[in-house]
């Protein structure tokens, strides 16, 4: 089973396994390593303003 865990930016946390960091509203911003972002291929990241978690849901 993997769980995402959605931030605006870059945390510094140990996450247990199976935890994957996900970067929303990525559209401008810089990917930090080993985070997945909202804004691949046909996506909502630029709504994140208004859609918030949902953005990230989306891209899952």
């Amino acid at each position: 089973m993997t769980i995402y865990v959605m931030s605006h930016k870059k945390f510094d946390y140990n996450l247990p396994s199976g935890y994957v960091p996900m970067l929303l509203g990525a559209t401008d911003k810089k990917i930090p390593g080993g985070y997945l972002r909202d804004s691949n291929g046909n996506n909502i990241s630029y709504k994140n303003k208004n859609y918030c978690e949902l953005t990230g849901l989306y891209e899952i």
